[in-house]
């Protein structure tokens, strides 16, 4: 392995160390922090593949991640923690809902608009 791949590997290794001690270290908020912050990562890098690497301009995937975060919300009981288990399928099925409706009427309004 070369010198460049064993300081990728150590620096990987390291942060994975962190984010696992981390509660020890934060508490509560700490953690509720870095999730944050991750979910936001995980959207700005799908942004980032969709408008920087294949040059599509859409912002849609911002309206499916208000959607399932607003689903998420609102069937999250009030004084319990949620259940991921059943949270995040009804999350990604609004999301998906969301994205056969609007797919199908902008198939419909190709369909029409080509037989001109």
């Amino acid at each position: 392995m070369s010198r460049d791949a064993a300081i990728k590997v150590f620096s990987v290794l390291v942060s994975v160390l962190a984010l696992a001690l981390l509660p020890l270290a934060t508490g509560s908020f700490g953690v509720d922090f870095v999730t944050k912050t991750m979910i936001y990562a995980i959207v700005a890098l799908s942004l980032e593949l969709l408008v920087g690497t294949t040059g599509l301009v859409c912002f849609g995937q911002a309206a499916f991640f208000g959607l399932a975060g607003y689903a998420a919300v609102k069937l999250s009981p009030e004084g319990a923690p949620a259940s991921l288990l059943w949270l995040l399928p009804a999350s990604m099925a609004v999301a998906a809902a969301y994205a056969l409706f609007m797919g199908a009427l902008s198939l419909r309004t190709a369909a029409s608009t080509s037989s001109w």
